[in-house]
Formats: structure tokens, sequence, C-alpha cells
């Protein structure tokens, strides 16, 4: 069975969703445009005890060239990497 995935977008304010969505156990793909604001979000999956269940990603929607780097089917990364 695979595994559940979630794709949550503008995660630089929606902290509370993606972790909570990690702590129901699901692979969550936390999206922002700017990565460099994860550390709340990365800080909430801590204290939830799911940092390994996070994979922030950079996703800007006004560029095409970026948009595809937040599929969860792109390259595998590790929790919390920052694209």
């Amino acid at each position: 069975m695979s595994a559940k995935v979630v794709l949550i977008t503008d995660t630089s304010s929606g902290i509370g969703l993606a972790a909570a969505a990690a702590q129901a156990g699901w692979r969550t793909v936390a999206t922002m445009r700017d990565s460099a604001r994860a550390t709340a979000l990365l800080a909430a999956a801590e204290i939830a005890g799911v940092t390994d269940l996070v994979d922030v990603r950079h996703l800007d929607v006004t560029d095409p060239n970026r948009s595809c780097a937040a599929s969860p089917a792109s390259s595998p990364t590790t929790a919390h990497s920052t694209r």
C-alpha cells in the first residue's frame, strides 16, 4: 500500500494545517513562495513530532520554472528540504 501524500500550498501562513495533516499520518508536501519562512512550520512539526513527514518545497505559481519542483512525484527529497 502506498503512503498517503497531501500537497498544501502557502504553508508559510497555513502552518497549523500542514502540521495537522502530518499528525494524521499523511506525508505532507508543504509549499511556500518564500522557503526562508519555513522556520515556523518546521518548529510546529518538531513540537508535534512529525518532522519526518513534512517536506517543505518552494512553489511560486508565477514562475513556471519553479512550479514543477513542488510536485510530490518530482525528485525525492529529505524531510524539511527547501527548494
